[in-house]
């Protein structure tokens, strides 16, 4: 866990100020108590929480100090138990995720889901187009599909027929420096 640049982590008595590409690693569960931020912002892939203070997108709406959690990766502990720590802590959540049909699905199954970060419409369509990825995006369909047709979350419901209608996916990779 982190925080978004320049903003204090908030877990205890104390305020800690890390520096860009650092991160708290510590039993979730055992500190949940202790957690002072009012909102999540759970980041899907490491290069991202790594470099969130990189990152070329508004995350505001997350809040003004989001405790900024890394998911894991697909088959690790960590997936479960970042996700036993989001119900445990019963925060707002926001999500910052693959623009695909698998980081749809994780934002829709997440406890707390306030939102999904994402650049307007247009911006994400546009950058669909020029750099989405039309395998990465078919390869996901068939297990995607059912549950994001279902899903009745708002963010999901704006996002995924953007991404139904470019039949492309985006890494969230692609706005770390982006101008």
């Amino acid at each position: 866990m982190k925080t978004l640049p320049g903003r204090p982590l908030l877990i205890g008595h104390e305020s800690i100020l890390l520096p860009p590409r650092c991160h708290l690693e510590a039993d979730a569960l055992e500190i949940a108590g202790n957690v002072q931020h009012d909102t999540v912002l759970l980041v899907e892939n490491w290069e991202c929480f790594d470099r969130i203070h990189a990152v070329k997108l508004d995350f505001s709406a997350a809040g003004t100090n989001p405790l900024v959690l890394w998911r894991g990766g697909s088959g690790e502990a960590r997936v479960d138990a970042s996700m036993q720590f989001l119900k445990t802590l019963n925060r707002p959540v926001w999500a910052f995720v693959d623009y695909d049909p698998a980081g749809l699905v994780i934002a829709a199954t997440l406890p707390g889901l306030q939102g999904i970060i994402a650049p307007n419409s247009e911006v994400l369509i546009a950058l669909l187009e020029k750099h989405g990825l039309e395998d990465r995006y078919r390869t996901q369909l068939p297990t995607a599909v059912p549950s994001l047709d279902r899903s009745g979350h708002p963010a999901v419901a704006f996002l995924w027929p953007l991404l139904r209608q470019a039949g492309r996916a985006l890494p969230q990779e692609i706005f770390i420096g982006l101008g």
